[in-house]
């Protein structure tokens, strides 16, 4: 559920909250049946109580498409791609292990100090969008032929992991450093 959601949800809980309250308050004649029914009145005369009931029925009416929604929790693939569809359920994969897989793909490469990977995901089918790189490279590397180097590299390993052809990679500099590739070292 999204946070635009959570927030109407809220809004919506704490109107039926009050509401219940007001009810129980007037089925036990807290105050004297006169004085509430005056204040309704003058509640009704007021544009501001329109405007009230328009948001309220607007969320509920949000809230209740979003229960029917095919992207509800009910999926039960939320916050992954979904890779396959199939009618005993589907195959997915966390969109966190992918942007870990990409940094490190990238962090293999030559000349490449550092990655930080973003995922685009389809909305309507939960499926890979695109994919956006943002480096910080050496003061020995050469931009253009590392980023050539560095989309079909990341195209290939998308392709053998997932089965994601043509992916779009955007790859952008965000730094450029004299510090070496930390590498791990092996022991032999």
């Amino acid at each position: 559920m999204g946070l635009v959601n959570r927030i109407f949800l809220f809004a919506l809980s704490l109107a039926a909250i009050l509401l219940s309250l007001l009810t129980i308050g007037a089925f036990m004649q807290l105050p004297a049946e006169p004085v509430w029914q005056n204040e309704i009145h003058f509640a009704l005369s007021r544009f501001e109580t329109l405007l009230v009931a328009f948001f309220v029925l607007v969320i509920s009416v949000r809230l209740l498409l979003f229960s029917f929604s095919r992207n509800s929790a009910s999926s039960g693939c939320q916050e992954e791609l979904v890779l396959k569809k199939t009618e005993d359920g589907n195959v997915c994969v966390s969109i966190e292990a992918i942007r870990e897989f990409l940094e490190s793909t990238a962090r293999e490469v030559r000349d490449v100090v550092d990655a930080k990977a973003r995922i685009a995901v389809n909305e309507e089918d939960a499926s890979l969008g695109g994919v956006s790189l943002r480096l910080i490279v050496s003061t020995r590397a050469a931009v253009e032929g590392l980023s050539a180097l560095l989309r079909t590299r990341i195209q290939e390993r998308l392709t053998q992991l997932i089965g994601a052809k043509d992916v779009r990679v955007d790859i952008s500099v965000a730094g450029i450093t004299n510090e070496l590739p930390q590498r791990k070292q092996r022991v032999v």
